[in-house]
């Protein structure tokens, strides 16, 4: 039996009772993913550590000032404005951020830049919105979801190959673990890539 470490860093000042409920949130998801198995994952706050299996910093949105992995990853691509979290890798080491604040009803402007209200993301869905993280982090030398020539990538994570469920480009309270995102997550888990602290 193998117990997977997964770190909450609270980069954001929390409260202790913002802190438990997305504790909770984020190990009911890794509980249903490892659902019948021997395995399993312990989901705490604290300080990253080169033993934690998945690391994950909550930051105030994407702004290049509360990023974290920003700070790690000067040159990283700006995530849009309406993602609830981001993952960057750099050959085998990856980093995810989850972020407090998103923009929501985001309507996208002939420059490309969007519109719609910024707005605290709620606690229960961070669960989700972690799982999702998770499937990027572990998995990091995933396909884009764009081919060259901008053709969808059917092989990538958002598209066909993921499974859909937590795999897809959107989830949200509503979205549904599938059976291939819990043989991806459980596959991520088994090879340890080296995390940003």
């Amino acid at each position: 039996m193998t117990t997977y470490s997964v770190k909450l860093v609270n980069r954001d000042g929390l409260s202790s009772d913002e802190q438990h409920k997305i504790q909770v949130s984020v190990q009911a998801k890794f509980d249903e993913a490892f659902n019948g198995t021997r395995d399993g994952v312990n989901v705490q706050w604290g300080t990253g550590e080169r033993t934690d299996n998945l690391v994950m910093h909550f930051v105030r949105d994407r702004d290049g000032a509360n990023s974290y992995l920003r700070s790690q990853f000067p040159r990283m691509r700006e995530p849009p404005p309406y993602v609830g979290g981001h993952t960057h890798s750099h050959g085998a080491l990856s980093g995810s951020e989850l972020y407090r604040f998103a923009l929501f009803s985001p309507v996208r402007q002939a420059d490309g830049s969007y519109t719609g209200h910024v707005r605290r993301i709620p606690l229960s869905e961070y669960g989700a919105l972690a799982l999702h993280e998770a499937l990027h982090n572990l998995l990091p030398f995933w396909p884009n979801d764009t081919n060259a020539d901008g053709t969808p990538n059917p092989g990538s994570l958002h598209n066909a190959s993921g499974g859909g469920g937590f795999a897809a480009a959107h989830v949200g309270p509503n979205t549904r673990m599938t059976d291939t995102n819990k043989i991806l997550i459980r596959r991520g888990f088994s090879v340890r890539n080296p995390q940003v602290l």
